[in-house]
């Protein structure tokens, strides 16, 4: 599946924020380059992904099962601030670590 942002911003907020107007497209655009970031339309989420995207929110919402995913390489582990909470990163090596020392 692609990125659901720019579709969800052009589906949901464009239409809210100028109702009157068609959308023709979405990016997203660098405030420190000052410059619109190349997207591959390939990388960027079709309807049915999106109808299952929702699907798949709607089944964790029903079940209370809330993954923990923030991204597959863990860049966002490297600054979030809620390490001593978390159920992924580094809190996790730490309590293999200990349960293997018990």
């Amino acid at each position: 599946m692609g990125s659901i942002q720019l579709p969800i911003y052009k589906a949901v907020a464009a239409a809210n924020l100028f109702p009157s107007e068609a959308v023709a497209d979405a990016y997203y655009y660098s405030l420190s380059k000052g410059e619109k970031l190349a997207v591959s339309r390939n990388s960027v989420a079709t309807e049915d992904d999106l109808s299952t995207f929702a699907d798949r929110c709607k089944s964790h919402l029903d079940r209370g099962h809330f993954p923990v995913k923030p991204d597959n390489k863990k860049v966002a582990c490297q600054y979030c601030a809620f390490d001593p909470v978390c159920r992924q990163g580094s809190r996790l090596s730490r309590k293999e670590r200990n349960n293997e020392l018990n």
